[in-house]
């Protein structure tokens, strides 16, 4: 074991291995480049919508098209219904911010809306 040490000790391996780390360390300190994930929903379109009335060609005609598609239910008791999804996620510098846009679907028609905004500073460590 000794004899392993000593010459992984006079290897030029471990060295950079070294640099490496601490570089790859030091990398996490900097600002990363923004980041825009998905598009702004169009929650303006919400007010052209009519529930039970309003068809799913309608909803992405006033919404534009949806990121996801899912399904949910309220309670265990409600039916499995189909939901829309609209997400917008940006980074910049330590700001997250995300808009989050589900709407519900029954029988083909639009049933309603949740809308979900955030910012947020991210911060590293305990304060």
């Amino acid at each position: 074991m000794r004899r392993l040490c000593q010459s992984l000790r006079q290897t030029s391996v471990v060295r950079p291995a070294l640099v490496l780390s601490f570089a790859l360390l030091a990398a996490g300190c900097v600002t990363a480049p923004p980041l825009d994930m998905g598009s702004p929903p169009r929650v303006s379109g919400l007010k052209q919508l009519k529930s039970q009335e309003s068809s799913v060609t309608e909803v992405v005609s006033a919404l534009g098209t949806p990121r996801g598609y899912g399904m949910m239910r309220h309670t265990p008791d409600q039916p499995v219904r189909p939901v829309l999804v609209y997400e917008y996620v940006q980074m910049k510098g330590e700001q997250i911010g995300m808009n989050v846009l589900l709407v519900y679907l029954d029988d083909g028609k639009y049933d309603g809306h949740l809308w979900f905004s955030a910012r947020e500073l991210m911060t590293v460590g305990l304060q």
